[in-house]
């Protein structure tokens, strides 16, 4: 028997940024401002997850951009690929 969960808040899949300890997603604070928020998650499918804490109903979050913006800042954090050593 399969049972369902009405007024639950979701958010795409591929809105969230696991990161091995915790999953985030890029919360909207502003014109063109995002910062990482901690979410806890519950039940998913293919394309949803239910999103137990951390966002509310209005909330604005990024969707299907979190890998790139994450990428982007990791590039920046490894510093200039001209700075290596030769041995």
């Amino acid at each position: 028997m399969k049972s369902k969960k009405l007024n639950v808040l979701r958010i795409p899949k591929d809105s969230i940024l696991p990161t091995g300890k915790s999953d985030l997603v890029y919360h909207k604070t502003g014109q063109n401002q995002f910062v990482p928020k901690k979410i806890k998650t519950g039940f998913s499918s293919s394309e949803w997850v239910e999103v137990i804490d951390g966002l509310k109903e209005d909330d604005e979050i990024v969707s299907k951009a979190s890998f790139l913006l994450d990428s982007e800042s990791k590039l920046k954090l490894g510093g200039d690929k001209n700075d290596q050593h030769n041995h």
